[in-house]
């Protein structure tokens, strides 16, 4: 983390993001991100995704919510926060679920993430599944 202002500056995930539209590039650094424990900057990777997603009336704008949500999920449990966790979990589960069943360009890795969820949660081997399925070219989309 940088000092600016006095203050702790994250490095913006923006500048390690490919660019919006690349959804190969958007998972793989996304999945990049969760390995090197910095959850939260994944999920800003993945909320680019979902904002151009829903700008465009997408039909993966659920799938990519739901990774948004997946990722601060995963920020909450590093953080020790319990609560914020199973919240955001629930709601993940959901929006990866909607996504399978609108049968969206991502349905099949959605399909994979729910059942990497619900298998394993936000534990560390998880994670390792988690981002198995979001860097694996064999996920049917």
């Amino acid at each position: 983390m940088q000092i600016e202002g006095g203050r702790d500056r994250r490095p913006d995930p923006s500048d390690e993001a490919p660019p919006v539209g690349d959804d190969r590039g958007v998972l793989r650094s996304g999945a990049a991100l969760i390995a090197d424990g910095r959850a939260f900057e994944a999920h800003e990777v993945f909320e680019s995704a979902w904002r151009r997603a829903r700008a465009e009336q997408g039909a993966d704008a659920d799938f990519w919510q739901g990774l948004v949500l997946v990722a601060g999920a995963l920020h909450h449990a590093d953080r020790g926060n319990e609560r914020g966790r199973a919240a955001l979990l629930e709601r993940a589960e959901a929006k990866l679920e909607s996504a399978v069943a609108t049968g969206g360009p991502h349905a099949g890795r959605a399909s994979a993430v729910v059942a990497t969820l619900v298998e394993h949660g936000t534990s560390p081997s998880g994670r390792a599944a988690l981002i198995e399925v979001l860097r694996s070219d064999r996920v049917a989309e």
